[in-house]
Protein backbone atom coordinates (compact mmCIF):
# COMPACT_ATOMS: atom_id res chain seq x y z
CA UNK A 1 0.00 0.00 0.00
CA UNK A 2 2.86 2.39 0.85
CA UNK A 3 4.43 1.78 -2.56
CA UNK A 4 1.15 2.46 -4.35
CA UNK A 5 0.59 5.63 -2.32
CA UNK A 6 4.04 6.94 -3.28
CA UNK A 7 3.53 6.03 -6.93
CA UNK A 8 0.26 7.96 -7.13
CA UNK A 9 1.12 10.90 -4.85
CA UNK A 10 1.68 14.39 -6.20
CA UNK A 11 5.30 14.19 -5.03
CA UNK A 12 6.00 10.74 -6.45
CA UNK A 13 9.77 10.98 -5.98
CA UNK A 14 10.14 7.28 -5.26
CA UNK A 15 13.90 7.38 -4.62
CA UNK A 16 13.52 10.21 -2.10
CA UNK A 17 10.73 8.45 -0.21
CA UNK A 18 12.49 5.09 0.03
CA UNK A 19 15.70 6.81 1.15
CA UNK A 20 13.75 8.59 3.91
CA UNK A 21 12.20 5.28 4.98
CA UNK A 22 15.63 3.58 5.08
CA UNK A 23 16.95 6.34 7.35
CA UNK A 24 13.95 6.28 9.70
CA UNK A 25 13.73 2.52 10.29
CA UNK A 26 16.95 2.16 12.36
CA UNK A 27 15.94 5.08 14.60
CA UNK A 28 12.64 3.57 15.74
CA UNK A 29 12.86 2.10 19.25
CA UNK A 30 9.73 -0.06 19.09
CA UNK A 31 9.26 -3.22 17.04
CA UNK A 32 8.19 -2.60 13.45
CA UNK A 33 6.39 -5.11 11.27
CA UNK A 34 6.27 -4.65 7.50
CA UNK A 35 3.78 -6.74 5.57
CA UNK A 36 4.27 -6.88 1.82
CA UNK A 37 3.52 -9.05 -1.16
CA UNK A 38 6.19 -10.88 -3.13
CA UNK A 39 5.17 -9.88 -6.64
CA UNK A 40 8.29 -10.87 -8.54
CA UNK A 41 7.69 -14.62 -8.58
CA UNK A 42 4.75 -14.62 -10.95
CA UNK A 43 4.12 -13.74 -14.57
CA UNK A 44 5.19 -10.40 -16.02
CA UNK A 45 2.20 -8.05 -15.86
CA UNK A 46 0.74 -7.05 -19.21
CA UNK A 47 0.37 -3.33 -18.55
CA UNK A 48 2.95 -0.64 -17.82
CA UNK A 49 1.63 0.53 -14.43
CA UNK A 50 1.47 -3.03 -13.07
CA UNK A 51 5.06 -3.69 -14.21
CA UNK A 52 6.14 -0.42 -12.58
CA UNK A 53 4.42 -1.45 -9.33
CA UNK A 54 6.07 -4.89 -9.43
CA UNK A 55 9.50 -3.31 -9.93
CA UNK A 56 8.97 -0.67 -7.24
CA UNK A 57 7.64 -3.23 -4.75
CA UNK A 58 10.75 -5.32 -5.34
CA UNK A 59 12.98 -2.31 -4.72
CA UNK A 60 11.14 -1.44 -1.51
CA UNK A 61 11.32 -5.05 -0.28
CA UNK A 62 15.07 -5.27 -0.97
CA UNK A 63 15.96 -1.93 0.57
CA UNK A 64 13.82 -2.40 3.69
CA UNK A 65 15.20 -5.93 4.12
CA UNK A 66 18.71 -4.49 4.03
CA UNK A 67 18.12 -2.23 7.06
CA UNK A 68 16.01 -4.46 9.30
CA UNK A 69 17.20 -7.16 11.71
CA UNK A 70 14.96 -10.00 10.54
CA UNK A 71 13.06 -10.96 7.39
CA UNK A 72 10.47 -13.72 7.35
CA UNK A 73 8.64 -14.82 4.22
CA UNK A 74 5.49 -16.87 4.45
CA UNK A 75 5.12 -19.60 1.83
CA UNK A 76 1.78 -21.41 1.86
CA UNK A 77 1.30 -20.21 5.44
CA UNK A 78 4.69 -21.54 6.55
CA UNK A 79 7.14 -18.91 7.84
CA UNK A 80 10.56 -19.11 6.19
CA UNK A 81 13.32 -17.07 7.80
CA UNK A 82 15.24 -15.18 5.12
CA UNK A 83 17.41 -13.01 7.35
CA UNK A 84 18.16 -13.89 10.98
Amino acid sequence: LWTTNVMFSEDNDFEKKISELEKIIPTVSVPLVFVTNEVGCGIVPGDKISREFRDNAGIVNQRVAAVVDRVIMSVSGIPVQIKP
